[in-house]
């Protein structure tokens, strides 16, 4: 593999303003994107992407979830595309990442796909947080940068808490009326007296927002500052059996319930579906709510 020089003075996200707000980046940043959307998150891989590109260092695009690919290997013929199954199970799946990591050495500009699918294969928002737990450290010891996007109200504390301890660097993202916002949540080794406001996209500037309703109305919900309690119901095993009560407590008419019996199996019986065909012969949505 072609030995890529790192420069460690000239790291950037792509967007001017945003480096400003960031005080610069370090190597090893972990950086997490919360977005309503896979389009906002794409919006700022994008920038990084050609960051990475006009730094000539190596670019890695892990992919692994369902939505549209954050960037396209014709657009970056260089980028290094590793297209993995986390249905596989989890162990195989963050040996395969490390091992990338290790082959590439120090340095490096990561992207991974959207996090928030993986607790939907694995049905599990504490096995979500444990991967991240498990891959920020390893690339902050190979000082390379690393892009993650999480959905916004789709995860418990179970994924949020360890993400938000573990990241160097947290950043919510907001599109209110038309206009983009940016509110950095966690900025490690760096400081500075306007970083933590939420601020307004303007090109790529950024200016701190200081109209208070203004700042109040956008910010009225940030998981990543929420409690335990308050996020139970957002976890991927609790809202999948709330689904699954909603419907046994319905009239749903036949063949509407089978993809809800099918993700209990799963959770519960097992993925294997020779075992999977047998199970549903002899379980139903009833039985496995019982087991919970």
């Amino acid at each position: 593999m072609r030995a890529v020089a790192y420069n460690y003075y000239n790291l950037s996200t792509g967007i001017s303003g945003l480096d400003e707000i960031l005080r610069g980046l370090l190597p090893g940043d972990n950086i997490v994107w919360q977005v309503n959307s896979i389009e906002e998150y794409r919006y700022y891989v994008d920038f990084y992407a050609h960051a990475a590109e006009k730094r000539a260092q190596h670019l890695v695009y892990f992919r692994f979830s369902g939505h549209e690919p954050l960037v396209r290997k014709e657009d970056f013929p260089s980028m290094q595309l590793h297209e993995l199954n986390a249905e596989d199970g989890f162990e195989p799946f963050i040996t395969a990442i490390h091992s990338v990591i290790k082959q590439n050495g120090r340095g490096g500009y990561y992207i991974f796909d959207s996090l928030s699918q993986l607790s939907e294969i694995w049905f599990s928002d504490r096995m979500l947080g444990n991967f991240f737990m498990l891959t920020c450290p390893y690339l902050l010891d190979m000082e390379a940068l690393a892009y993650f996007g999480v959905m916004r109200q789709e995860h418990s504390d179970n994924a949020l808490s360890p993400i938000h301890n573990t990241a160097q660097v947290i950043l919510d993202v907001y599109t209110h009326e038309g206009t983009r916002y940016l509110h950095p949540l966690k900025v490690q080794q760096r400081h500075s007296r306007t970083m933590h406001m939420l601020h307004r996209e303007e090109g790529s500037t950024y200016s701190p927002v200081t109209n208070s309703a203004l700042n109040s109305e956008i910010l009225s919900f940030s998981p990543f500052q929420a409690g335990t309690d308050s996020f139970g119901d957002k976890d991927v095993w609790i809202r999948n059996f709330q689904e699954a009560i909603q419907l046994s407590q319905s009239d749903a008419p036949d063949g509407t319930t089978g993809p809800c019996l099918d993700r209990l199996l799963k959770m519960v019986i097992s993925r294997d579906e020779k075992m999977l065909a047998l199970a549903r012969e002899y379980f139903s949505i009833d039985d496995l709510i019982d087991t919970a």
